[in-house]
């Protein structure tokens, strides 16, 4: 026998699960409802909810079960495009949410069947039967009663006897198609000509019909995509409908329409009337960037649409063609409407520390001190900053981002996030945009200042810079001159030579040093031939070994600096001659030459005490 300790200490259903059959047949479900002002469930879960309270108050246990079941269910959040999972918990705290139909059991919603016939409220009535079908797919009776109710909904809109949550009486708004999308998500399932079926087909096909008569073509465009769905009109008759409307729209409106049409003629397999709206669909965005000549950025964007759908289109090629070159010659003018956005933050006392940990020393102290100047941080600090900078200040991940280059071409592209949901690009963009600001930081305070120092301090030579080389296990034998070379350039401050040499070298230090640690970095081709593997490949199929020798946090920043699209991207940049004169002396140059040098350093640190006197000599 259970201990009754045990079983009082055991969590206890939501209250919201705990309602019975008696509870309900003591419980006059439709009181609380009759102050409701519209059908919309939204209103219904507030007034059960506070019918609820209002029963726990006086003590009446029923109703307090009841009216929380119903009220907990009223308060599913609606997703109908989702099928798999048309309901889902209207809020989800830390480690909490609100409920959902997984919550509920068949022995519930068997119950909960049995008292559909008394919900008088059309809204909860629709809800209550399609979480029994949704439960319980052997429910079929609750289920075409589920789709009789949301009829019944879109009926009571048609004929103004009814509000939605924000007072629209109108048919056309945006909620009556997703009512009508889970009524034939339903039919489908359990007969497509069943009379309930059929009249919710027959509303979506009215209320496309409807919205031709009256121009909506917001409300067009639901109504229509739903159609063609689900197949219930003829599709000819669909594009006829959407063409018409598209003579007579604004180009963005005029865009999706045609859009819809050749989405219509593709069903009823006119390739040449698709492809005839897909081009005046195309020059709809035309249009759209001719009025934008104000601002070249935004003409930029819609001719980068245009061209992206005449790409689609063989018979186009010469349309594309003349889009691209007035596409180039736009771009041009973009660099001229961005403006320069600088803050003033006083480092002089990082800058005077920096000096000061140098100056007076011996070279090897120094040489140690350089390779000192920051740390990497970790992936997961990085991501872990983004996030808390996302959720401090949601409206910086809101909206994407456009990377534009020296010509004024967009090379990256970021989409935006919502309020603090991790996206992961808004994650990454905020990663990379941080590390940028540190990487400024640190080369401006830090890695300069010291630099500069050292060679006022000392002449440094490549006997030096050989004794380094020679003993580190980062540099291959046979690559000693070129690093000793280029670390020369390095700290004599010839950025442009130092990053040519270096970052190709950096590369292949990373093979040699995996070949030291027994992985293969030789790819087959398929020809026989072989190849070494690229940086790419090796951070994608060699991560795990990488992080094992180097750290997690050396390769955040390898990526960063190196290889993500919206950063500097000095690998491909700098091999392909992407790089404009001055970028080899700004900050981020300067820092991957640095990291490159501390790289070399890092197995060397344990035995500078060995290694000083050679380099002080």
């Amino acid at each position: 026998m259970a201990d009754p300790a045990e079983q009082a200490d055991a969590p206890q259903p939501p209250v919201c699960l705990t309602a019975t059959a008696d509870d309900f047949a003591a419980t006059d479900i439709n009181a609380p409802l009759a102050a409701a002002k519209t059908i919309d469930c939204t209103e219904a879960s507030s007034l059960l909810g506070a019918a609820a309270n209002a029963a726990e108050a006086v003590q009446r246990h029923a109703e307090y079960r009841a009216y929380s079941m119903l009220g907990a269910i009223a308060s599913f959040y609606f997703k109908p495009e989702n099928q798999a999972e048309p309901y889902g918990p209207m809020m989800r705290f830390e480690g909490k949410r609100t409920a959902q139909p997984d919550d509920f059991s068949k022995a519930i919603a068997q119950m909960l069947a049995a008292q559909l016939e008394r919900v008088s409220h059309p809204g909860l009535r629709a809800r209550l039967a399609d979480l029994v079908w949704i439960v319980d797919r052997k429910q079929h009776a609750a289920a075409a009663e589920a789709v009789a109710a949301y009829a019944a909904i879109v009926d009571a809109l048609v004929e103004k006897s009814a509000t939605l949550r924000r007072g629209q009486a109108d048919e056309h708004g945006h909620e009556v198609p997703q009512f009508l999308r889970r009524a034939l998500q339903i039919g489908k399932a359990i007969g497509w000509d069943k009379d309930v079926v059929l009249k919710a087909r027959g509303q979506v096909a009215a209320l496309r019909k409807s919205s031709v008569e009256t121009a909506k073509t917001f409300s067009h465009i639901r109504f229509a995509t739903l159609d063609l769905d689900y197949q219930i009109s003829d599709p000819i008759e669909i594009a006829t409908d959407a063409q018409r409307l598209a003579a007579t729209a604004d180009s963005e409106d005029k865009h999706r329409l045609l859009h819809l049409a050749a989405r219509a003629h593709r069903a009823a397999k006119n390739q040449t009337g698709r492809d005839a709206c897909l081009v005046d669909a195309a020059e709809a965005l035309v249009a759209v960037a001719e009025a934008q000549k104000h601002s070249a950025m935004a003409e930029t964007h819609w001719l980068e649409k245009a061209i992206t759908e005449l790409r689609r289109l063989p018979a186009a090629k010469e349309r594309m063609r003349a889009l691209k070159h007035r596409l180039v010659d736009t771009q041009a003018r973009v660099l001229d409407e961005m403006q320069s956005m600088s803050t003033t933050d006083d480092i002089s006392e990082l800058i005077d520390n920096a000096r000061a940990a140098v100056t007076g020393k011996q070279l090897s102290q120094v040489l140690r001190v350089m390779a000192h100047a920051t740390r990497s941080h970790a992936p997961k600090q990085l991501r872990d900053e983004a996030l808390r900078s996302i959720s401090e200040h949601p409206l910086s991940s809101l909206f994407g981002s456009t990377h534009y280059d020296h010509d004024g071409k967009p090379v990256h592209r970021t989409s935006g996030g919502g309020i603090a949901d991790g996206n992961d690009e808004a994650v990454l963009e905020h990663m990379a945009r941080s590390e940028k600001i540190r990487r400024s930081l640190v080369v401006a305070s830090i890695i300069e200042p010291a630099r500069q120092t050292i060679i006022l301090e000392h002449t440094i030579a490549e006997t030096q810079i050989a004794i380094l080389c020679r003993h580190s296990v980062f540099v291959p034998d046979d690559r000693e001159a070129l690093f000793v070379a280029d670390l020369l350039h390095f700290f004599h401050g010839d950025m442009i030579a130092a990053l040519h040499i270096l970052l190709p070298q950096f590369e292949n230090s990373l093979r040699h040093v995996l070949r030291l640690h027994g992985h293969d970095v030789i790819k087959l081709n398929e020809d026989m031939t072989q190849e070494s593997f690229g940086l790419t490949q090796m951070l994608t199929r060699l991560r795990p070994e990488l992080e094992t020798i180097f750290g997690d946090a050396v390769l955040a920043e390898i990526d960063s600096l190196f290889l993500y699209r919206g950063g500097p991207q000095l690998r491909d940049r700098t091999s392909h001659g992407l790089l404009h004169h001055w970028e080899p002396f700004g900050h981020d140059a300067i820092y991957a030459c640095w990291l490159v040098y501390r790289q070399l350093c890092i197995p060397l640190l344990p035995h500078w005490g060995k290694l000083a006197p050679s380099l002080d000599q």
